[in-house]
């Protein structure tokens, strides 16, 4: 399977979907990050972030190419949204922080591992009868680039507040169980 960036604009939202492959379980292994842009006065927000573990590495110059497209377009990056799973809980107070945005208090959600497996096999049915538009993979250096740039901002050095790290630290259990009973399913698959 080719690895491929592709971008789709679809109910009210900027899509952009990197496939990389196959995962343990034979399905398509990926990243979606999705946002929907400002409106009346209030700014953009990432709504949707899904990655297969094997390709969670590569959320970061995804998150870039969504910044640079909204900042291109828009001209402001979007938001980190608060409907979170335990998974990107941590991405966002991260994010939120360097970038001076409202950092996410709770998740408000219980998805995992396998609903990533599940919404990346929906995108490749989705591209073979609709496929969008192929970006050059060049914009994820780009992305990549983009993200670097942030994350050694002089805000990146500094501490996130205490109380962020014990509200992430609490999730801990939750994104082991998720990924014992991924570990589980990647053993017991005949793939």
């Amino acid at each position: 399977l080719l690895v491929q960036l592709r971008y789709t604009s679809a109910d009210g939202m900027h899509n952009f979907v990197l496939f990389t492959g196959t995962t343990k379980l034979g399905t398509r292994a990926g990243v979606w990050c999705g946002y929907k842009p400002p409106m009346g006065g209030h700014p953009g927000v990432i709504e949707m972030l899904y990655a297969t573990r094997e390709s969670r590495a590569l959320m970061g110059p995804l998150f870039g190419v969504a910044g640079l497209h909204s900042l291109e377009t828009y001209g402001e990056l979007p938001v980190g949204s608060h409907n979170l799973s335990c998974h990107s809980f941590p991405i966002q107070q991260r994010l939120a922080f360097i970038l001076g945005q409202i950092l996410a208090e709770a998740t408000e959600n219980f998805e995992n591992w396998i609903r990533s497996l599940e919404i990346l096999a929906d995108w490749a049915m989705r591209f073979e009868s609709a496929p969008g538009k192929v970006i050059p993979l060049a914009e994820l250096k780009k992305g990549r680039d983009f993200t670097l740039q942030i994350l050694s901002t002089e805000a990146a050095q500094m501490p996130v507040p205490e109380w962020a790290i014990e509200r992430d630290r609490g999730y801990a259990k939750q994104r082991r169980a998720n990924g014992l009973f991924l570990n589980n399913l990647e053993r017991d698959s005949n793939i």
